[in-house]
């Protein structure tokens, strides 16, 4: 019974992560195609994963399965519930509501549901998930993208980026920067033709998507988690051989991610994060101990910045908290770049990246997300001992069993 019990919450604990790292903007995408208000296509997908999440703490309840080494990020998901609960009842700042009501269903309830099933993680079937909803998202963007599809909510003519009223380029950019990381993972794996000719088509459109959305964050996060891979993994001829087939596509003609490179110092979006970033901190220094409000007072928004915006929402108490968090997941990335388990740590690396550039704690679930699996890494090694890391030796080589495990 307790076998079944693990097979199911390791299934279950998949989809959640997947449909809470990468979900909404194929969902987002939908909204644009059929011409409807992004809520209509994405209420289904969180009422899903809230399901999924509750099925997944009932499971892990009844087989006794339980999650260590959340003590401090716990205590910081505390503090800043306790932050956003202020704003709404006491200081009435606009949009705490909305924003206290999505980071318990959308962020905490997932996260809290992944805290428990961390020791039935595995690699290879995560990837393939990844691969074929990310890729899917991506290849759809690229259709409504050539075919024309969805121009009442494109907002390609105002931006030259491929973005939508549904959905904004960063999101887009960084489906497709997860893409291809999970498709360097899965790629180290022995795969049938089939399984290669969709790999290689996912990661065509998830090239494609990103040189489209234009959207810095997930181009850097790209290229630095494809050192991190080539290190780590030893694939230095894959990287080498990526870039140079990439860099005439990107450098080659002059797209809207060359002019946002180039001009970074006059790009309007640089300059709003400045004036954001100097508000934030000045918020911070008048109300060092316990920060002002989750938002900044200058345009009643996020700085873009998790560090920044810590400081601002939740002062030194917040930082000290939020601190053991994030080194405790660098060193647990160290330890399994160095057990050759590279897609958490690769994730984590472009989610932390950028978490630094964009995004707000409230709504950044993907950082979350990757965060939990890993801080709860040292709970997780027996389950992982037990059911033993695949060698690649030893990988089958029926892309069908591969498609079939996730």
């Amino acid at each position: 019974m307790s076998g079944v019990a693990n097979d199911s919450v390791a299934k279950l604990a998949r989809w959640v992560f997947v449909l809470t790292v990468i979900g909404y903007p194929l969902f987002g995408l939908l909204a644009a195609l059929l011409s409807v208000d992004s809520s209509v296509t994405s209420m289904p997908l969180r009422i899903w994963v809230a399901v999924l999440s509750l099925l997944v703490l009932i499971i892990a309840m009844l087989a006794r399965l339980k999650g260590r080494g959340y003590k401090w990020l716990w205590a910081f998901w505390v503090l800043y519930s306790g932050r956003l609960l202020w704003d709404t009842l006491v200081a009435h700042v606009d949009g705490a509501q909305d924003a206290m009501l999505f980071f318990a269903v959308v962020v905490v309830l997932p996260c809290y549901a992944l805290s428990r099933a961390v020791s039935r993680w595995k690699e290879r079937p995560t990837a393939i998930l990844l691969v074929a909803f990310g890729g899917a998202t991506c290849v759809l963007a690229v259709l409504m993208h050539v075919l024309g599809l969805g121009l009442e909510s494109s907002l390609i003519e105002q931006t030259s980026r491929l973005s939508f009223v549904s959905i904004n380029p960063i999101s887009l950019g960084h489906v497709a920067t997860t893409t291809l990381i999970a498709g360097m993972c899965l790629a180290r794996y022995r795969l049938n033709l089939t399984v290669k000719f969709l790999l290689a088509c996912a990661s065509l459109s998830a090239v494609a998507v990103l040189i489209l959305a234009a959207s810095r964050g997930p181009v850097l996060a790209f290229g630095i988690c494809a050192l991190a891979f080539g290190f780590a993994a030893g694939q230095w001829r894959l990287i080498l051989l990526g870039t140079f087939l990439m860099l005439p596509v990107i450098l080659g003609q002059n797209t809207e991610l060359l002019t946002r490179i180039s001009d970074v110092e006059i790009d309007e979006s640089t300059s709003d994060r400045i004036l954001l970033t100097g508000s934030a901190i000045s918020e911070f220094l008048a109300h060092p101990l316990f920060g002002s409000a989750f938002v900044e007072p200058l345009q009643m928004t996020y700085p873009h910045n998790l560090m920044i915006e810590t400081s601002m929402a939740l002062g030194m108490a917040g930082l000290l908290t939020l601190m053991p968090v994030v080194l405790r997941a660098c060193t647990q990335s160290w330890v399994r770049l160095k057990q050759k388990d590279l897609l958490l740590p690769l994730l984590f690396i472009q989610y932390l990246i950028g978490a630094q550039l964009s995004g707000a704690i409230w709504g950044n679930a993907s950082f979350w997300a990757v965060v939990v699996l890993l801080v709860g890494y040292s709970g997780a090694a027996s389950g992982l001992k037990k059911a033993g890391k695949t060698s690649l030796a030893t990988v089958p080589t029926s892309g069908g069993t591969a498609l079939k495990g996730a």
